[in-house]
């Protein structure tokens, strides 16, 4: 298996059970693919924040002698990216000008196979006058620096107005440097060691010119003959509600990454994760408990893809729930709220309110609560159901985490424009609303009784009530309340029935 930039790698340390792969993968029905040579490019920069040195370079001159270094605008009018620009004169008739710094000499190696044979750089240059001419310069993380002179070694030239692409001499070819080896390394050039590139600006083919230029666009170009090694034996094992572990096997000795893609039900797949070369293991969280999770694995060398793992399917274990109850508006005292709720009207618009037998189950003693009213001042609100002290009740003992906590209800409608708010009260004295037919979008039926459930991440700060610190807290809440509103427009009638409310707690 190959290393890869160690600020790249990251490992997943798991623990799978013995029982998380129960077959063995049959290689045969993925035979894999007939070696073919294929071009893979690796983007060193474009100049534009991306690539192996996306920001700015660091720059270096002889003697000041390098007048314009910066990011400049495309000088093609017809491009709308950034190139990086470069301008001087070669004062002391040495040739060189100024260099261009990808990173540091001493980086990490960028993870190139080991064949030099098999590696160009190609880059794009747009000449500003006929002495532009650019230096390319490799370092070696144990110092070696070797280097391809585009008018010199290449014999060629730029054309002056216009971009030209240009590709070096096979890595193999590029000559080693009389200077930063430092007589530290071994002069040979190793692609698997180079850690950093430099680009630097040479006044043509004679001393002493002005010169100035454009570079974008630089790559290594890799010719590659091997396949990717398909991965195999891809294992599943649920170990949570909300939690997977994948294992698979790491059959290659080239990839560069592996993809994990995933999908729900009928849905088509999608990446999941990219993890680094060597990775056999995967925990995938955050999971919907009791659903069916699909997985599939493939390995890549940089553009170059294997052939798909096996498929799995594994679903996440079911998840707990516990129900609180508050109130089933019975004469049996039970939940959180069991008395009979106290009411307040807006100027006695709440004409009806009382707990009345089930409208539609005549031979049954269940009670519910029942509400009636207009809004004959145009206000939207009617009156409201109040489970208990809003101010000094005691606390539900709920958990912290609001997003797994739900409040349920049962509703059944005498009217069209029947509407709800609930209402959650903090002892601190916040209290939080949710509303029925606005944020709910739901209409209620007048036909049959109707569970909602929902989640309390959904409440948001009412305009009223607002003296504790604004954040809804669960541990918090020590009463709920039920606003009759007149539907979704003012001044109307609403006739409402509730049962059964609830908060629903899940693990």
């Amino acid at each position: 298996m190959i290393h890869i930039n160690n600020s790249w790698f990251f490992l997943f340390v798991l623990v799978l059970f013995a029982s998380s792969c129960n077959h063995k993968y049959d290689d045969t029905q993925f035979p894999e693919p007939d070696p073919t040579e294929s071009r893979i490019e690796i983007l060193i920069s474009d100049f534009d924040g991306n690539g192996l040195f996306p920001d700015l370079w660091n720059s270096t001159n002889d003697g000041s002698e390098m007048t314009d270094y910066d990011l400049l605008p495309n000088p093609d009018s017809e491009q709308s990216d950034t190139s990086l620009y470069m301008a001087g004169t070669d004062k002391n008739n040495n040739w060189w000008v100024g260099t261009a710094l990808g990173g540091d000499n001493m980086g990490d190696p960028f993870g190139l196979p080991a064949d030099a044979s098999k590696i160009t750089i190609q880059f794009d240059l747009y000449a500003v006058n006929e002495y532009a001419n650019i230096e390319i310069q490799l370092q070696e993380a144990d110092g070696d620096v070797f280097s391809w002179n585009l008018g010199g070694d290449g014999g060629l030239s730029p054309s002056v107005g216009s971009w030209k692409t240009f590709q070096t001499v096979p890595l193999s070819e590029f000559n080693l440097a009389d200077f930063n080896n430092g007589e530290n390394g071994d002069k040979q050039l190793a692609p698997d060691l180079l850690a950093n590139i430099s680009l630097a600006l040479i006044s043509g083919n004679s001393t002493g010119n002005y010169t100035a230029l454009y570079l974008d666009n630089v790559k290594f170009v890799v010719l590659e003959t091997s396949y990717v090694a398909t991965p195999t034996n891809l294992c599943a094992e649920a170990v949570s509600q909300s939690q997977i572990d994948l294992s698979w096997a790491d059959n290659s000795d080239n990839e560069t990454m592996f993809v994990i893609e995933r999908a729900v039900a009928d849905s088509e797949f999608q990446t999941l994760v990219t993890l680094d070369a060597n990775a056999s293991t995967y925990s995938d969280m955050g999971l919907q408990s009791s659903t069916s999770y699909v997985y599939r694995v493939q390995a890549l060398y940089y553009q170059k893809q294997s052939n798909y793992s096996n498929v799995v399917t594994k679903k996440t274990l079911q998840g707990q729930v516990v129900t609180m109850l508050l109130s089933t508006f019975d004469n049996d005292e039970q939940g959180k709220l069991p008395g009979k709720w106290e009411q307040t009207s807006d100027v006695a618009e709440l004409a009806e309110y009382g707990f009345v037998v089930n409208p539609l189950a005549l031979e049954s003693t269940d009670t519910v609560l029942f509400m009636q009213g207009t809004d004959s001042d145009s206000d939207w609100w009617i009156g409201t159901a109040i489970g208990g002290n809003r101010s000094a009740g005691e606390v539900f003992d709920l958990p912290a985490d609001a997003n797994k906590i739900s409040i349920r209800f049962d509703l059944y409608a005498g009217n069209a424009t029947t509407n709800l708010d609930l209402q959650l009260q903090e002892a601190d004295g916040d209290t939080f609303v949710w509303n029925f037919g606005g944020d709910g979008g739901y209409q209620a039926s007048e036909e049959e009784w109707v569970t909602y459930t929902v989640p309390l991440s959904d409440f948001y700060l009412s305009g009223f009530e607002t003296s504790g610190d604004n954040v809804l807290a669960p541990e918090l809440l020590s009463n709920v309340s039920i606003a009759l509103i007149s539907g979704n427009v003012q001044g109307n009638e609403a006739i409402a029935y509730i049962n059964n409310v609830k908060f629903i707690i899940s693990d």
